[in-house]
């Protein structure tokens, strides 16, 4: 990733506050979902998938919270993220300096998770946690779609922590301290170890994308499913 002088153009002091996006809604279509579990349409298990299903839309409430951040470089692998400093040569690299960037956490919500809690089985469960991650899936896009808004449509990119030896886990908490009140916003809390409740949270950060990159080539994790690029952090200085 090149870091080029067009940061500039991002506002040098965004407006402070958190955003909430609690109003994002969820639909779960039974076809799509029985389609995709592969549950074989007209049988008892379909049937009992319908059910689920419609229940969890009356349920869900996933919900998210963003706000606008500061970064200022302080050294080669240290960053300020509106004041809070976190030390990660792979977020240095990806945020730059002087610029906005967008602390967030996005949940499929309490409700889902604690009705999913309910269920003694092993294969519902298993239900419940597609379910919960489509959830999740809907409020990761209302927050990607309201920061397109704000930054006028530019291309946005996400850094999360969970990179032991460079951005672990346990920073979560201090992202959720620039974000306020988690818990009673977005019914999300954080244990020490960065341990998210519910489970199907994701918190991180987004940040406005110059030209053409890949953060994948700052990651040195090696296994992973996601991966589009070979870990290169030569190039990406």
């Amino acid at each position: 990733m090149r870091l080029g002088a067009t940061v500039a153009a991002l506002p040098a002091a965004p407006e402070p506050g958190t955003r909430v996006l609690d109003d994002i809604g969820f639909a779960c279509e039974p076809r799509g979902l029985a389609a995709r579990l592969k549950v074989r349409p007209g049988s008892r298990a379909a049937q009992r998938l319908e059910g689920m299903a419609a229940q969890a839309a009356a349920l869900a409430r996933p919900r998210a919270l963003w706000r606008p951040a500061y970064v200022d470089c302080l050294s080669r692998d240290e960053v300020s993220l509106g004041g809070t400093v976190f030390r990660s040569l792979l977020l240095r690299r990806a945020l730059g300096g002087g610029c906005a960037a967008y602390p967030f956490v996005a949940t499929c919500g309490r409700e889902l998770a604690d009705w999913s809690a309910g269920f003694p089985d092993l294969l519902r469960r298993y239900w419940a946690d597609v379910i919960m991650d489509m959830a999740l899936r809907r409020s990761l896009a209302a927050v990607r779609r309201a920061l397109a808004r704000h930054c006028g449509g530019a291309r946005l990119e996400r850094i999360e922590p969970g990179i032991p030896a460079d951005w672990p886990a346990t920073v979560i908490p201090a992202l959720f301290g620039l974000l306020g009140d988690t818990e009673a916003r977005a019914g999300v809390t954080a244990s020490p170890l960065g341990v998210m409740r519910p489970l199907k949270s994701v918190a991180g950060v987004f940040f406005v994308s110059w030209g053409r990159h890949d953060k994948c080539a700052l990651c040195p994790l090696e296994h992973c499913d996601r991966r589009t690029a070979a870990y290169a952090p030569a190039d990406a200085g």
